[in-house]
């Protein structure tokens, strides 16, 4: 609670819960030089061996004002991420507002995620993004494992001073699955992209240039 953490160097992220259980985190203001708050649970077959997933994560009331991305899971996703529920926070001058992100190799889930009452502004890629095609990895894969991404709801996100409002990228082997929108409205001048996703349910979403 009310940690203040502002950083500028490489690949420092504000604050990384890996295979963590019960985990609150509550008016919290990030400034860094990579993700704000990313949620993880090992890397590959190590992550898999061990097999400790991150699960029932709750943040509210926090503030990211720099960085790569905001609110963010993965990309480090092997032992699993579930039950994870974000509110009520604000995201500026950040790459990317809300990301979800994995990569082949990766294997593991996501699933039972719920961000609602989010706000973002002056984002420069994406507002929202959920994406199997994370490029980067200090581990390399061994194996083509795909992660499951499935049951995440994202509802009344606002923003503006966008590039990019949606992007949905699942795999032709691993759509992602049951993913719900509801009560987004985003200025943008690229609206929204959506490739492998099953089960994708749209309520009030609207993206504007």
């Amino acid at each position: 609670r009310n940690v203040h953490i502002h950083t500028e160097g490489p690949n420092t992220d504000g604050l990384n819960p890996d295979s963590c259980r019960n985990v609150l985190i509550e008016d919290c203001d990030f400034c860094t030089g990579d993700d704000c708050i990313a949620l993880n649970s090992g890397m590959n077959e190590d992550g898999w061996r061990v097999n400790r997933p991150c699960e029932n994560i709750l943040i509210r009331r926090c503030r990211m004002t720099g960085g790569h991305g905001g609110l963010v899971i993965g990309s480090a996703v092997s032992g699993g991420v579930r039950n994870v529920y974000a509110h009520d926070c604000e995201i500026s001058g950040t790459m990317q507002g809300i990301r979800l992100k994995s990569m082949r190799g990766r294997g593991g889930f996501v699933e039972h995620v719920l961000f609602e009452d989010i706000r973002v502004s002056g984002i420069t890629h994406e507002a929202l993004t959920i994406s199997m095609f994370y490029p980067f990895s200090t581990v390399v894969p061994r194996s083509e494992t795909p992660s499951s991404f499935r049951d995440i709801t994202i509802r009344r996100v606002h923003g503006t001073g966008l590039h990019t409002g949606i992007e949905l990228r699942g795999l032709p082997e691993r759509k992602l699955s049951d993913v719900r929108l509801e009560a987004i409205r985003l200025s943008a001048p690229n609206a929204f992209v959506c490739v492998d996703v099953e089960g994708l349910v749209m309520d009030g979403v609207e993206v504007t240039g």
